[in-house]
């Protein structure tokens, strides 16, 4: 058998991939542009030339049926001081008490991609879990879970499993 026969079919395929990232479909799609246009317009981008339409039909379930704010610019500090409590004087206490307000806007996305987040005190202490849990006998309670060390040093800055 002669080595040759089988070159051209490598080539043709390395001649493919690299023929798909010039093609129209590769340049037609701008999520950046359309990530950016989203943040300044506060609106879903309507071309469908900017992002797959799976995308953008996910940015419209975000806005219409969420009510997510959009944009980077977005009014959060009116969802978090509407239900806090001036009397606690642990300041992760009260980012924990925020967050758990808060995660009912995202919480459905959390379980949807299978993402756990966890918010962990400075002294080690688990504070709150939300979206999928993976393991519900491991996020109990801290005093059930005398032997888990939640340290960032131990878990890494963004938590097991994530990034």
């Amino acid at each position: 058998m002669d080595i040759a026969f089988k070159i051209p079919n490598k080539v043709n395929i390395v001649q493919e991939t690299f023929l798909l990232r010039q093609s129209f479909e590769f340049e037609m799609f701008r999520p950046i542009q359309a990530w950016q246009w989203m943040v300044q317009a506060r609106s879903v981008p309507e071309q469908s030339d900017w992002v797959r339409t799976d995308v953008s039909d996910a940015w419209e379930r975000c806005l219409e049926e969420y009510q997510l704010p959009l944009g980077n610019y977005a009014n959060w500090d009116r969802h978090l001081h509407a239900h806090t409590t001036t009397d606690k004087n642990d300041k992760s206490e009260r980012v924990a008490e925020q967050i758990k307000h808060l995660s009912h806007h995202f919480q459905v996305f959390l379980k949807e991609a299978g993402v756990m987040m966890v918010v962990v005190a400075p002294n080690s202490s688990l504070l709150y879990v939300a979206g999928e849990k993976h393991f519900p006998r491991a996020f109990q309670l801290p005093i059930k879970i005398k032997q888990t060390n939640w340290d960032e040093s131990v878990l890494g800055n963004n938590g097991i499993g994530t990034a």
